[in-house]
């Protein structure tokens, strides 16, 4: 996501601020969250269909067309700080997961054609931001201790080249955009567009993105809490970053198959905690208000 994250607000704050930003997270039960080398062959190839979107410009060539981004992290608490915190404050923090981990990226995205990206319509506003951003492919960690911000390939780095079209309506809520890329992604996977009305109440979904900024995450263990208009509601476990992630059928998943039921777009606030660092924000599976996902029927007909 590439605006700011709400934490601890008061109530007429934070209404002030989710009206004006539409696109918070947060985690619902267990952190299902998980990294690409935790995950099974078939998350690995959704995983791979996805794209971290960076600014151009923190791209830095480091010689022979590779590049690296900044090791900047997403400012999670350390188990130091979260022990400091509840001992001072009497409370119960857990752990942050990928504290250690770097946050470059600021939105997600997913190959939908030979040269498309989708994602949310927040994270590329207009032709001009377009010509600013980059789209990379690969940033996972393969491994513990792996540094996937290092030694980026020009191969995996496409250049957003033009905006094809975009929506963000505070009305209907529906929020996407269709970029061009400079050249064929090959060697990425390509998701397929559900059709619109066979995903129902309960169903299964499984997200896969960049929240806050880290390494690709893949998240399933949710389902599809209601179904309105231009979207519908989950129980994800996501954070900002997560903007324009692909959610994907569960059950087609299990079966290789890349369906794609929507874009990732809004939700719950992220964080519990902002100074000095960062906790995350939990609810219970049926609690808060959930995570919303535009519909793919809100941008397939928009495809050239």
């Amino acid at each position: 996501m590439a605006v700011p994250q709400a934490i601890h607000f008061q109530l007429e704050e934070l209404a002030k601020f989710i009206f004006q930003l539409k696109a918070l997270y947060g985690i619902y039960g267990e952190d299902d969250r998980r990294n690409y080398y935790r995950v099974d062959d078939n998350e690995q190839l959704a995983a791979r269909a996805t794209l971290a979107l960076v600014r151009t410009s923190e791209l830095t060539e480091t010689g022979e067309g590779v590049y690296s981004l900044p090791a900047t992290g997403a400012s999670l608490c350390t188990p130091a700080q979260i022990d400091k915190i509840n001992a001072e404050k009497g409370t119960k923090y857990q752990e942050e997961a990928f504290y250690e981990e770097p946050a470059p990226a600021f939105c997600s995205g997913v190959k939908i054609k030979d040269d498309i990206v989708a994602t949310a319509g927040h994270c590329v506003k207009s032709n001009d931001d377009c010509k600013t951003i980059s789209f990379v492919t690969g940033f996972f960690k393969t491994a513990r201790g792996s540094t996937p911000h290092l030694g980026i390939a020009s191969s995996r780095i496409f250049r957003c080249k033009d905006l094809i079209d975009r929506k963000h309506d505070p009305a209907t809520k529906s929020d996407w955009a269709l970029v061009r890329v400079d050249r064929k992604m090959n060697g990425v996977p390509q998701v397929k567009l559900a059709s619109h009305g066979k995903i129902k109440t309960d169903d299964l979904v499984t997200v896969v993105g960049y929240p806050m900024g880290l390494p690709v995450k893949i998240t399933g263990n949710a389902k599809v809490r209601r179904l309105e208009k231009a979207y519908f509601v989950t129980n994800l476990d996501t954070y900002g970053g997560n903007s324009g992630s692909p959610v994907l059928n569960s059950s087609e998943l299990l079966k290789r198959q890349l369906v794609l039921e929507g874009l990732l777009v809004r939700g719950e606030a992220d964080f519990a905690v902002k100074h000095p660092c960062r906790i995350s924000k939990r609810c219970d599976e049926d609690g808060c208000r959930g995570e919303d996902v535009t519909f793919t029927n809100e941008f397939k007909a928009k495809l050239p």
